[in-house]
């Protein structure tokens, strides 16, 4: 009995495990058929890391003014057993604004999500970090109220230089751990090495912000921990650029980091996702239904193919990408696709390249994704466009005679 497994991952809630059974009476081309359904109820956010993490976000945060559906230009997704946060940087280009999209599930608690736009970038990229590693290695009650904080405070962070919200932003995490059992208070003034070469010196609102955070992480870690990270962080100012200018927020995330590696409840989770979300993989060698013994017999099915020119699609309207299962056979052009056998003519990238993916689909070495990469496609009328990358995936797919395989789609009307 030969036996094909679909695996949907989804470490956040119970994994769908499919199974197609063939006995000896069934045939090849049943299972096949059986297997293409099978897969066309699947959700095709699945098989790519972005809308994977959309499809988690969306299960928290179900406010349609939240544009988690934007391309991220960084996300973090981590989940464990008790509690899960998604955090998103994008840029609405629809808008024009920066934004800093987070949700965050515990059990028990009503979920919490928020975005908070028009923030310097400096500031949101600061603010991702922190939660970042909140999300990974703070108690489990502390990550979401860390959002909701975030949340209550937004517009205050608007208004601030980055160093003022690294400050802030800072101060709000360590606060939510209790005082460590042996510390003890810093009891005098921290005067960091200035450095010549130029650099600036530190203002009286660096000096004061700074003395009173090291203050307080002094309470929250061992006193021999926070002695030696002080110790080694000072050593090695004079090999730092810009202390006391652009890099001086990141004082502040050295500092969460000394306090996240001394203390026994603040060590990474082992069980919990880290910046990635695992995806399933799109079984394209179940789906092959042509192989080829010679280079001219695989150039020769793809001349045969029927090529349209790409539409002008510069002045319509596009709606946003979205993963969907497009029939290969709907596919029907590109940028300077006249013929399937030559989808570019830079040196190494035309039917030898075509001939290589084919052969990693059909041994199972090669995912949809390339090398963590969508195929994305404009749909005009019902026929399928595709962008610049992807030409030789979409080749090889169709020479494979490969019917389906999941996309990203912008439809566009004209």
């Amino acid at each position: 009995m030969d036996e094909i497994k679909i695996t949907e991952v989804d470490p956040g809630a119970k994994s769908e495990i499919q199974t197609i059974k063939s006995s000896g009476t069934t045939s090849k081309q049943e299972t096949s058929q059986s297997l293409e359904q099978r897969l066309k109820e699947t959700d095709p956010r699945n098989f790519f890391r972005s809308t994977t993490f959309q499809k988690h976000a969306r299960a928290i945060d179900t406010n349609p003014e939240h544009p988690w559906e934007i391309e991220p230009d960084y996300f973090v997704w981590s989940n464990d057993t008790a509690a899960e946060v998604t955090v998103a940087t994008v840029f609405d280009k629809d808008k024009k604004q920066v934004g800093l999209l987070l949700a965050a599930k515990t059990v028990g608690q009503e979920p919490v999500a928020t975005y908070i736009t028009d923030l310097d970038p400096a500031v949101r990229d600061f603010a991702s970090d922190v939660v970042s590693l909140v999300a990974r290695r703070f108690p489990v009650m502390s990550r979401q109220e860390f959002i909701k904080q975030l949340d209550e405070n937004d517009s205050g962070l608007i208004t601030k230089t980055p160093d003022e919200a690294a400050s802030e932003i800072a101060t709000r995490a360590i606060n939510l751990l209790p005082d460590y059992p042996t510390a003890t208070k810093l009891d005098h003034e921290i005067n960091l090495p200035r450095v010549d070469y130029g650099q600036a010196e530190p203002t009286e609102q660096q000096r004061t912000e700074l003395q009173q955070f090291l203050e307080l992480l002094s309470t929250k870690m061992p006193p021999a921990s926070f002695q030696a990270s002080l110790d080694e962080f000072t050593k090695n100012i004079p090999f730092t650029d810009h202390i006391y200018g652009k890099n001086f927020k990141y004082i502040y995330t050295d500092a969460l980091g000394w306090l996240a590696a001394s203390r026994p409840d603040t060590q990474i989770d082992d069980t919990a996702s880290e910046r990635t979300t695992p995806t399933a993989t799109f079984p394209i060698k179940d789906l092959v239904k042509r192989k080829f013994s010679s280079d001219d017999e695989l150039k020769r099915v793809l001349a045969d193919m029927p090529v349209k020119p790409e539409p002008d699609t510069r002045l319509a309207k596009h709606g946003p990408k979205v993963a969907e299962f497009v029939d290969l056979d709907k596919v029907v052009g590109g940028p300077g696709i006249t013929d399937w056998s030559i989808v570019s003519t830079s040196e190494g990238r035309g039917l030898d390249r075509i001939k290589e993916i084919a052969d990693k689909f059909t041994n199972g070495t090669m995912d949809i994704a390339g090398r963590d990469t969508p195929i994305y496609v404009e749909e005009v009328n019902g026929e399928y466009f595709i962008g610049r990358d992807g030409r030789h995936r979409i080749a090889a797919l169709k020479a494979l005679g490969v019917p389906f395989a999941p996309m990203m789609v912008s439809h566009v009307e004209l």
